[in-house]
């Protein structure tokens, strides 16, 4: 007989994690709430695996792989979901209609509040570069001067401006960058209205989503873990 023994849980990085027994084979089990990133996983967890919804980890000493689970969403509730977007306030700066905290499949976070947004880390380079975007400018303090103005640090440097563009049916902020020796490119900051944009990416187009990234070329084929979702 199969027999599951409990033993006292731990708490870690604001999930948990249940350790036991089945006959010989000791279980782990890993509770992911909505909203925290799966991290030190590696190539074990897909990368489709998304943070707007709840997961468990199944990994049993007898196998050498683990089992991942995610809450889905029924069709009904999927249907009942309206878009909280509104695209024509998003182009003149006020982002009020996105207010709260989304986060991506990476752990980073955006949190917006009217016509600010605020970001963990715009992934301009290896190191973590917060900043913000009010209105229609851009700050990336750490690429920046004493007076505010982006300056060169090593080779790269943005530009703070952003416009709002339209391209293959996406809604996006646009900014660009410069880099030493090469053409630079983008930064886009994409907002896609649940409903919309599903060929942009491989997460639950049913949700308001929104991505940052630098690219070379309008975004498409985004990868999943780069997806903001509205986490409160």
């Amino acid at each position: 007989m199969k027999r599951l023994l409990l033993l006292p849980s731990n708490r870690k990085k604001a999930h948990l994690h249940i350790d036991g027994d089945i006959g010989a084979a000791a279980v782990t089990y890993w509770f992911y709430p909505k909203g925290v990133a799966i991290s030190g996983w590696g190539d074990n967890v897909p990368a489709t695996i998304k943070t707007d919804t709840e997961r468990i980890i199944t990994r049993t000493s007898n196998n050498s792989y683990v089992k991942v689970f995610e809450r889905q969403t029924t069709a009904a509730n999927t249907g009942n979901r309206k878009s909280t977007m509104a695209l024509g306030q998003i182009k003149t700066g006020d982002y009020s209609s996105l207010n709260g905290t989304w986060q991506n499949g990476q752990g980073n976070q955006i949190k917006i509040h009217n016509q600010r947004m605020k970001f963990s880390d715009f992934g301009l380079t290896q190191d973590a570069t917060p900043g913000t975007i009010t209105k229609l400018k851009m700050d990336v303090p750490s690429l920046d001067d004493q007076q505010g103005n982006s300056k060169t640090v090593d080779g790269l440097k943005y530009h703070q401006q952003l416009t709002y563009q339209t391209s293959n049916g996406a809604s996006m902020l646009q900014g660009s960058f410069s880099i030493s020796g090469s053409s630079g490119g983008l930064y886009d900051v994409v907002f896609m209205p649940g409903g919309n944009n599903a060929d942009l990416n491989n997460g639950d187009s049913s949700r308001d989503r929104i991505v940052a990234l630098g690219t070379q070329n309008d975004p498409q084929n985004i990868p999943s873990d780069k997806i903001y979702y509205r986490s409160n």
